[in-house]
């Protein structure tokens, strides 16, 4: 039992405690930091253990560490609000919640529109075809034979459209906005 734990094997008992400590991790950073030093644990292991290097092992170990760096290199791009300019950088501060990553993705599949005139957003009765954010105006919405103004920062036709049923009012931008 006691050479179970001696010389190379604690290499990989402190690889495998790293790996699944690193499991145990919702924290990205923390998970691929662990992983990361279990795998230098692993690529040690292969070097020293056998006499001689057990080289396949040690390139697929390799190969995992710089997964890892990647994907923690992305990981961090994602937490960083890199190209967003002013007019973004307030919308992102408005929806808040988001990681500027996430917020260049949605802006990749978003149309940001100035209008001066009347814009339809949804109609009751109807599946909305399209979800809003209005940043500025005063959106009307009309249910039936009640009309009503709401504020701006606020989405519009959110629960039509993700659960695919019909709005329960019809909203217009009147007045024109963004």
């Amino acid at each position: 039992m006691q050479d179970y734990f001696a010389d190379t094997a604690l290499l990989v008992h402190a690889a495998t405690a790293t790996y699944v400590l690193g499991f145990l991790f919702r924290n990205q950073f923390i998970l691929r930091g662990l992983i990361l030093l279990g795998t230098v644990f692993y690529i040690l292991y292969y070097y020293y253990h056998t006499g001689s290097p057990l080289w396949d092992a040690i390139i697929g170990s390799i190969l995992i560490g710089i997964a890892t760096v990647i994907g923690l290199g992305r990981v961090i791009y994602s937490r960083i609000p890199i190209g967003l300019n002013q007019r973004d950088r307030e919308l992102f501060e408005a929806l808040g919640g988001l990681e500027p990553g996430e917020f260049r993705e949605l802006m990749k599949i978003a149309n940001r529109v100035e209008s001066p005139r009347t814009v339809d957003m949804t109609h009751e009765g109807k599946v909305p075809k399209s979800l809003f954010y209005v940043i500025d105006g005063s959106p009307v919405v009309e249910k039936g034979v009640t009309s009503f103004r709401i504020g701006n920062k606020v989405f519009i036709g959110e629960g039509g459209f993700f659960l695919n049923q019909p709005a329960s009012a019809t909203v217009k931008l009147v007045d024109g906005g963004e």
